[in-house]
C-alpha cells in the first residue's frame, strides 16, 4: 500500500479498498470513499480515525492516523468492496473521525471512562454515512470534514452533520457518481485549483438589508442569500455577466476561540445543497448558502455559523470593462480535490510548521460616547427593532472588548428647553447621573453611564422600551399642527446639540474618561436628522466644540455624524447635511447620510459609519508585550486572506511598520490605514451578514515557516 505524506492543513486523500477485491467478471463492484478537509493541521486535528463496518455489525477495517512533526501519512487508497462481488443487500457504515489530541488505545478501550478520558477520547469531529453497493459500479463517494460540524454531535441515532446540519446517515448510492481512476485526485486535471480561482475573491453581502422604519426584527431576516457588493473600493460599479461560474469562502465563528490566530476558520464550499447555490444563473452575482451554515435555526450549533463570506467570480466587469474568463476554472464540485500546488501554499492553508506559535498582542483601552437626537422625526428609526441591530452589531463583537461606551440622548421637551435650561451641558458631563428609567425629573438627559461596549448593547435595547423615551409635544408628530408650521415645530423644540458639546459637557465626560482608564483613544458618535451646527444662541457651537476636542493637545478626540435624514418635505436636507459635514470635518472625519425614507440604506449607512468609529478608536494601539522585541514582525490576514508582515520600524520613517510608544506598541501611519482598511471591509461584510464586528488579530509569530 502506497503512502503519501501531507504537511499542509488541505489534507486530502482517497479512502480506497481494503478487504476482498472479489468482482464479477468485466464489471467490478465496490465504493470508492474520498475523505477531504480544509481544517487546519495539526491545529485543529491531531489524529484522523477511519472506522467501516458491515451493517451486521462485522468490523471491516479501524485504522488511526496520528499527526508527528506537522504531518499526517495517510493511504493513496482504499477500496470497498463485497464479499460476494455482487454487493445485493449489503450495506456499510464509514466513520471518519477527527481529534484534537490523539486517542490512545487504552482509552478507546475502556468502558465506562472516566470523564476525562471521554472527553480526551470523544472526536471534535464526526462524519458517518451509511450505504450500499450499486452492483457493477464503483461509486465514489467524497466525504468532507468540514469547520461547520466542528464539536457537532447529533442526539439522534442514525443522524450524521454535513454542512452544520444533523441529517440522516443513510445515503442512496445511486446518487453518486462513477469512480474512475486518478480523476479524483489532487494531482488531476479535474483538481480544483484555489490558487488560480479564487483570485478575484471579495467580500460578498446580505442580499436584503433590514427595513429600521418597517421595524423588521433581525431574527427573521435571510441570513443566507448573498450578492457581490454592487461598488468597488474606490466606487465603481461591479458585475458579472450572465453565467459566469463563480466560487464562495466562508470563514466560521471567527468571535469564538480563534481569534488568536492569523489563519481563521475558512473554507471553500462546494457547489449544491451542502455548500451554496446560485438561484438564478442570469444573476451570478447573488447566491445562497446551505442554511445550516448560515441560519441559526437550521444550523446543528450556532457557533459553527459563517460570520464572513466572499465571492470569487470567475470573470467580472468593473465599470463595463470586463476581465477574460480565468481559463479551466468553474465552480468547485464535492468530488474535486484541491490541487496539490494549493496543498502545499502559503497563508491561511499553511501549517506555519509544527514549531509555530501565535499570540495575539492586546487592544489598548478605548472610549466612546453616542449622543443620539431624541426628538419625533427619529421615532421610527429610534425605536425599532433594525435600529437595536444597528447599535448590537458593532457595539457587541470582539473588536469593542476593551471600550468603554456611554450613549446620552439629547434633552427631552418635558424638562425645558435645551437652550434656556443651565442646566442641560454641567449634566452631560456626569453620565452616572443619565436617567436610565425615563422617570427622574431631576435628571433630564436619559442615556447609559460608562460600561463595558457589549453591555451597553442590552442597556440600550431597554432604554428603548421608555415610554418617556421621546417626551409628547405640543403638537404631536403627524397632527394638522405639527404639518402646518413643521419649521415653527422644530424650531421650538431644538435638538441642542451645542449645548450638549458646549465646554463642561459630553466631550469632557469622554476626556475625563479616557484619562481614568488610561484609554489610549476617545470619539464621540453623533447620531441626528437636522440641527447638527448649533440651535442655541452659540450658533455653530456644535462645530466649533468638535474642532476643539479634536486639536486639544492632551486628548484629542475624533467625531463621526451620521445623518439619517430628515424625510418631512419641508426639511432643508441640503442645509442639514451640510451641517452634518462641517460637524464631521471639524472632527477630523466624514459624515455618512442616509435617506430616511430608506430603511436599508439608513442601516448600511448606520452600520458603515459606526464600523467605522469603532474601528478607527478601537485598532492600531496595542499593550505591551514580553515576547515583542524591535525587530520582530507583527503580522495580519488581508481581505484576500494572504499574510500581511508588519515589520519593526522605530522611527516609523515611510509610514510603515511599527513602534513603540511611551508603553504601548502603535502601527505607523500608512501600515495602520491598511490594517483599518480590512478590519471595516471585513467587519461591515460581517454587520451586514448579521453576525457582529469582531477584530482581526494583530498576531506576534515565532517559530513559523511561513
Amino acid at each position: 500500500m502506497s503512502l503519501r505524506s501531507v504537511t499542509t492543513a488541505f489534507v486530502t486523500f482517497a479512502a480506497l479498498a481494503l478487504g476482498s477485491s472479489a468482482c464479477t467478471a468485466d464489471r467490478p463492484t465496490g465504493v470508492v470513499a474520498g475523505m477531504s478537509t480544509q481544517m487546519l493541521i495539526p491545529r485543529d486535528l491531531r489524529a484522523i480515525r477511519i472506522l467501516a463496518k458491515a451493517t451486521s455489525g462485522a468490523l471491516i477495517f479501524d485504522q488511526t492516523y496520528v499527526v508527528a512533526d506537522g504531518k499526517v501519512s495517510l493511504p493513496a487508497t482504499l477500496t470497498f468492496a463485497p464479499a460476494d462481488g455482487v454487493g445485493r443487500g449489503q450495506s456499510i457504515l464509514i466513520s471518519i473521525l477527527g481529534y484534537e489530541v490523539e486517542p490512545e488505545e487504552e482509552v478507546r478501550a475502556r468502558d465506562p471512562l472516566p470523564v476525562s478520558m471521554r472527553e480526551a477520547a470523544a472526536p471534535r469531529i464526526l462524519r458517518r454515512v451509511v450505504l450500499g453497493y450499486d452492483q457493477g459500479r464503483v461509486s465514489y463517494l467524497p466525504l468532507n470534514l468540514s469547520y461547520s460540524c466542528l464539536g457537532v454531535q447529533c442526539d439522534r441515532v442514525g443522524e450524521t452533520c454535513v454542512a452544520g446540519k444533523c441529517v440522516n446517515q443513510a445515503l442512496d448510492v445511486a446518487t453518486l457518481p462513477t469512480y474512475v481512476e486518478g480523476l479524483f485526485e489532487a494531482n488531476s486535471e479535474a483538481c480544483f485549483d484555489a490558487t488560480r480561482c479564487m483570485s478575484a475573491m471579495m467580500p460578498a453581502q446580505l442580499a436584503n438589508v433590514p427595513d429600521m422604519n418597517a421595524g423588521v426584527s433581525a431574527s427573521v431576516l435571510d441570513r443566507c442569500t448573498f450578492r457581490m457588493p454592487a461598488k468597488d473600493a474606490e466606487g465603481r460599479s461591479l458585475s458579472i455577466p450572465a453565467g459566469t461560474p463563480i466560487n464562495v469562502r466562508v470563514v466560521f465563528g471567527r468571535a469564538n476561540d480563534d481569534a488568536a490566530s492569523s489563519m481563521p476558520r475558512a473554507e471553500i464550499l462546494d457547489y449544491g445543497s451542502d455548500g451554496f447555490t446560485v438561484p438564478d444563473p442570469s444573476q451570478p452575482e447573488v447566491f445562497r448558502l446551505s442554511p445550516g451554515l448560515c441560519d441559526a435555526a437550521n444550523a446543528a450549533r450556532s457557533s459553527n455559523l459563517t460570520t464572513e463570506v466572499y465571492i470569487a467570480p470567475t470573470a467580472f466587469c468593473r465599470d463595463g470593462s470586463c476581465t477574460p474568463a480565468m481559463p479551466l476554472c468553474a465552480t468547485k464540485l464535492p468530488t474535486q480535490s484541491l490541487c496539490d500546488h494549493d496543498l502545499a501554499k502559503t497563508g491561511p492553508a499553511g501549517t506555519g510548521g509544527s514549531s509555530c506559535q501565535e499570540k495575539a498582542l492586546t487592544p489598548s483601552p478605548s472610549v466612546m460616547g453616542l449622543l443620539i437626537d431624541r426628538r419625533d422625526t427619529l421615532r421610527g428609526p429610534l425605536t425599532s427593532p433594525a435600529f437595536s441591530t444597528l447599535i448590537g452589531l458593532p457595539l457587541s463583537g470582539s473588536l469593542l472588548r476593551k471600550t468603554q461606551v456611554a450613549v446620552a440622548f439629547t434633552p427631552p421637551r418635558g424638562t425645558g428647553n435645551a437652550c434656556s435650561n443651565a442646566l442641560v451641558t454641567s449634566l452631560y458631563r456626569t453620565p452616572g447621573n443619565f436617567d436610565t428609567l425615563g422617570v427622574d425629573a431631576g435628571k433630564p438627559v436619559f442615556g447609559i453611564g460608562w460600561t463595558p461596549a457589549a453591555s451597553a448593547v442590552s442597556s440600550f435595547s431597554a432604554l428603548q422600551r421608555v415610554t418617556n423615551l421621546l417626551a409628547g409635544p405640543a403638537f404631536p408628530f403627524g397632527t394638522p399642527e405639527y404639518i402646518n408650521d413643521y419649521e415653527g415645530f422644530m424650531q421650538a423644540n431644538p435638538a441642542g446639540f451645542d449645548r450638549a458639546l458646549a465646554s463642561g459637557g459630553f466631550y469632557e465626560a469622554i476626556r475625563e474618561k479616557v484619562a481614568s482608564d488610561q484609554a489610549a483613544k476617545g470619539a464621540l458618535f453623533v447620531i441626528g436628522s437636522r440641527d447638527f451646527a448649533g440651535t442655541c444662541d452659540t450658533g455653530n457651537g456644535a462645530v466649533a466644540a468638535a474642532g476643539a476636542a479634536l486639536t486639544n493637545t492632551t486628548t484629542p478626540l475624533a467625531t463621526y455624524v451620521l445623518d439619517i435624514r430628515d424625510s418631512n418635505k419641508f426639511a432643508d436636507l441640503a442645509g442639514f447635511a451640510q451641517q452634518a459635514r462641517a460637524l464631521a470635518t471639524a472632527g477630523g472625519t466624514e459624515a455618512f447620510i442616509a435617506n430616511g425614507e430608506d430603511g436599508g440604506e439608513m442601516t448600511m449607512k448606520g452600520l458603515e459609519a459606526l464600523t467605522r468609529a469603532a474601528v478607527d478608536v478601537a485598532t492600531c494601539t496595542y499593550e505591551p508585550d514580553s515576547g515583542l522585541a524591535t525587530t520582530s514582525a507583527l503580522h495580519y490576514m488581508d481581505l484576500e486572506q494572504k499574510l500581511v508582515s508588519i515589520p519593526g520600524n522605530p522611527s516609523c520613517s515611510g509610514g510603515v511598520g511599527w513602534k513603540s510608544e511611551g508603553n504601548r506598541v502603535k502601527l505607523c501611519e500608512t501600515s495602520c490605514n491598511d490594517y483599518r482598511a480590512v478590519v471595516r471591509g471585513r467587519g461591515l461584510v460581517s454587520a451586514l451578514s448579521g453576525a457582529t464586528l469582531d477584530e482581526v488579530p494583530i498576531v506576534l509569530r515565532s517559530g513559523c515557516t511561513n
